[in-house]
């Protein structure tokens, strides 16, 4: 069974890369990516957030109200939008990790960690 990927922020270069090295795991397939105010995502596995900080905090709405694991690798959250992603914690997996630019071998190495709590 593949794990279905929603990727926010997938223009940039971190949504391109990630986007670009899906190929390698057999085990995803994406289907849905955001880059721009229109929201309404579909069911999924889990999200990946490379977006900016104001559309990450609507897409964990989303998230939380549809049961959705978050990876964010946003920055430049201020605090009560750090607050709002503290709360939604309570209520679905979140994997906070700003600065993951890198390199996406820190990106796979996420999802591999991720990995046991989606199935």
């Amino acid at each position: 069974m593949k794990h279905k990927l929603i990727i926010s922020g997938a223009t940039g270069k971190m949504g391109l890369s990630l986007k670009e090295c899906l190929n390698e795991f057999l085990d995803f397939e994406l289907v849905y990516s955001a880059s721009s105010k229109e929201l309404e995502i579909p069911n999924a596995s889990m999200i990946i957030d490379f977006s900016e900080s104001s559309f990450s905090i609507e897409i964990l709405k989303q998230a939380v109200e549809k049961g959705i694991p978050m990876l964010i690798g946003t920055t430049g959250f201020n605090n009560e939008q750090k607050e709002e992603i503290e709360s939604s914690s309570n209520h679905i997996p979140i994997l906070l990790a700003p600065n993951t630019s890198l390199g996406v071998y820190s990106l796979k190495r996420m999802i591999k960690e991720l990995l046991p709590f989606i199935s």
